[in-house]
């Protein structure tokens, strides 16, 4: 943990701004080559698969994948008050990591106090520190990959009116690789997690010292996932009190620990050493978690 400083304020920024993509991806047949495969392969059929061929030339990967932007920013400022009695420390980050399938993303904000203040002519010391995080991520079903490398180049992702005009309707209703993107269905999770730790040094004479050690954290999470009744899931499910579902899972938990140990330490002329120590010592945790469970919706977008 760093610690205060004594001196005039001082503020500091670090921030970094980067981009991220697939350095590969896999290596399929363009719309072409994927027509002359199906009718070397399979020529007796060459008429059925002339008529369901599309127009299209289309690279599936790229309907679901993206530059991914991460940035990360933090602010800093260390001084002293109290006629530099009191060195402190403060800081507060934000970090942003956009995934590179499309509706990914993390983010997190920090914060940071650190206090090193000095008494009874410096004869005690105290190091405090406050810590506090904030996670929040959106997931994508991995399955959105899968569907992009076997579905059929020829067609288009979206439907065309009579004008030539792109309509925003999708061709192929669910089969369609990007369709589930379309939808209201999300994944996400977040975390609050709060820290304090506390340590002190109090040399009371050259013979008696006495350290003491205090921490305590909380921490506070949830996760909620909701399936759209459009989902490709419920293709071939016919009863609509089945369709879509809603998870939530939320969990907290506190810790603390401490100790507080006086030394006595006796030197005598012959060199030899008389040492005591006694002592203090807490642990407890605590923890607990519920899930929540609901099916059978019939709007494809969750407003709560």
């Amino acid at each position: 943990t760093k610690k205060g400083a004594k001196g005039t304020p001082r503020v500091a920024y670090n921030g970094s701004v980067s981009v991220k993509h697939n350095y590969n991806t896999m290596d399929m047949m363009n719309a072409e080559e994927f027509k002359n495969h199906i009718l070397t392969v399979a020529p007796d059929i060459a008429d059925k698969s002339n008529a369901l061929f599309g127009t299209a030339d289309t690279d599936w990967q790229k309907e679901i994948y993206r530059l991914g932007i991460a940035t990360d920013h933090n602010v800093s400022i260390t001084g002293s008050a109290a006629q530099e009695k009191l060195p402190y420390r403060a800081s507060i980050g934000y970090v942003y990591d956009g995934g590179t399938i499309k509706k990914s993303d993390n983010q997190r904000i920090t914060a940071d106090v650190s206090l090193a203040p000095k008494f009874l002519k410096d004869h005690l010391s105290v190091n405090f520190n406050a810590k506090g995080i904030y996670n929040r991520a959106n997931y994508v079903d991995g399955g959105v990959v899968g569907s992009a490398v076997y579905f059929d180049p020829t067609q288009s992702p979206y439907n065309y009116n009579a004008d030539g005009t792109v309509n925003t309707d999708l061709t192929w209703d669910l089969d369609n690789p990007v369709y589930e993107a379309t939808l209201g269905s999300f994944s996400r999770s977040a975390t609050h997690t709060l820290s304090n730790s506390s340590d002190l040094r109090w040399d009371i004479s050259k013979m008696f010292l006495v350290t003491g050690h205090f921490n305590v954290s909380s921490d506070m999470g949830s996760r909620d996932i909701f399936t759209s009744p459009k989902s490709l899931l419920y293709k071939n499910e016919t009863d609509l009190s089945k369709k879509g579902q809603y998870t939530k899972g939320m969990s907290n938990g506190i810790s603390y620990n401490g100790n507080v140990v006086g030394t006595f330490n006796k030197f005598f002329d012959d060199e030899s050493l008389v040492s005591l120590s006694t002592g203090w010592e807490i642990n407890h945790s605590k923890s607990n978690s519920e899930t929540i469970q609901a099916i059978g919706f019939f709007n494809d977008h969750l407003s709560y």
